[in-house]
């Protein structure tokens, strides 16, 4: 009996011992840049890249660009997944894209708004929530985040998660909930 448990063992830690798979790519497998900022995967199984040579999805194959002939700048990050699977993405220079079909569209030409490329989320209603020199975009209007002689807010990012904004900024983190800003940290 005891002969017959060492073996399961054994045999059980030989079954679930296996070493995850794993491959690099490079510019010779067809990586468009070895500088990539974001990696996101859809459901379908396609690899979504943001790159500073633009945005590609990969198949495990081959690599397809997504342009957009108005975008100011080549450089993507800031990939994430709205509503119905669509893609959203900006570029460095504050414009905010989605995919659509084989290209980009602007959706957001964000550059008068912000001297820093801005960040975005959505909240439960699929609204885009945006950051700007002088707080949170939300529904055409902007809440602000400081008050007194400099009003205007570098962010560092903006998530939401149910009916809470959540930011950071290099001087605080906080959240916004029905309109009113509250400080986490100061």
């Amino acid at each position: 009996m005891r002969f017959l448990c060492c073996c399961l063992i054994v045999l059980a830690h030989s079954v679930f011992a296996q070493a995850p798979y794993f491959y690099q790519i490079s510019d010779n497998d067809g990586l468009p840049s070895n500088e990539v900022y974001d990696l996101l995967q859809d459901k379908s199984g396609y690899i979504w890249m943001g790159t500073s040579a633009g945005l590609y999805s990969y198949d495990g194959r081959s690599f397809v660009v997504f342009k957009n002939a108005h975008s100011n700048g080549k450089s993507i990050s800031g990939l994430m997944m709205g509503s119905g699977g669509r893609l959203w993405c900006k570029n460095f220079t504050g414009q905010i894209f989605s995919v659509t079909g084989d290209s980009l569209r602007i959706e957001y030409e964000w550059t008068k708004q912000s001297a820093n490329f801005p960040f975005f989320s959505f909240n439960a209603k699929n609204e885009i929530v945006i950051s700007c020199d002088s707080g949170i975009h939300l529904n055409g209007r902007v809440i602000p985040i400081l008050q007194g002689k400099d009003k205007r807010v570098e962010f560092s990012d903006v998530l939401v998660n149910k009916e809470k904004i959540y930011f950071s900024t290099p001087a605080r983190i906080g959240y916004i909930e029905n309109g009113n800003v509250q400080t986490l940290y100061l």
